[in-house]
C-alpha cells in the first residue's frame, strides 16, 4: 500500500486552523441551526455539478461555527470545488478553507450568518511566509 506524503501547512495557516478548531470545540450545539446547516451542506455535496470529484467526509455544526472535512479526488477537483463553494448556500457566509495534512483533503470552517469567524489575534500568529523569489545572480 502506498501512503501519500503528508501536506506541509504553513505555520501561520496551521495556527489559524488550530485556533478555529479550538473555538469550535468550545461551542455547544444549537440543534435547530446546526441541523439545518448540516443538511444544506449535505445537499450541496449530493449535487454532482457543484462538487464533482469532492466528497463530504464530515459536517459538524455547533452554536455558530461549522467544521467540514472534505476529500478531493485530485487537485482539479479541489480547484473546481473552490470555484463554486463561495457562490452557494450555506457557503456564502464567512468561511475559510485549510489544507489537511492528508493530501487532497480540506478542512473548512463556516460561521453562522449573523456571526463573524472567531479569528485569532494576529499578534499571536507566526509571521507570514513569503514565496521564494528567483535564485541569486
Amino acid at each position: 500500500m502506498v501512503h501519500p506524503t503528508p501536506v506541509t501547512i504553513a505555520p501561520r495557516n496551521a495556527a489559524i486552523a488550530a485556533h478555529l478548531d479550538r473555538e469550535f470545540q468550545l461551542q455547544s450545539r444549537n440543534d435547530p441551526w446546526a441541523g439545518s446547516v448540516e443538511a444544506e451542506v449535505r445537499t450541496f455535496f449530493t449535487d454532482a455539478s457543484h462538487a464533482e470529484g469532492s466528497r463530504l467526509l464530515d459536517a459538524d455544526c455547533r452554536s455558530s461555527l461549522c467544521r467540514l472535512r472534505i476529500a478531493h479526488e485530485d487537485k482539479l477537483a479541489l480547484e473546481r470545488f473552490m470555484a463554486v463553494v463561495g457562490l452557494e448556500e450555506p457557503f456564502t457566509v464567512a468561511g475559510v478553507r485549510f489544507p489537511d495534512p492528508v493530501p487532497e483533503r480540506s478542512v473548512m470552517f463556516i460561521a453562522r450568518r449573523d456571526t463573524a469567524l472567531p479569528w485569532p489575534d494576529v499578534a499571536t500568529l507566526p509571521p507570514q511566509e513569503l514565496p521564494a523569489q528567483g535564485g541569486a545572480r
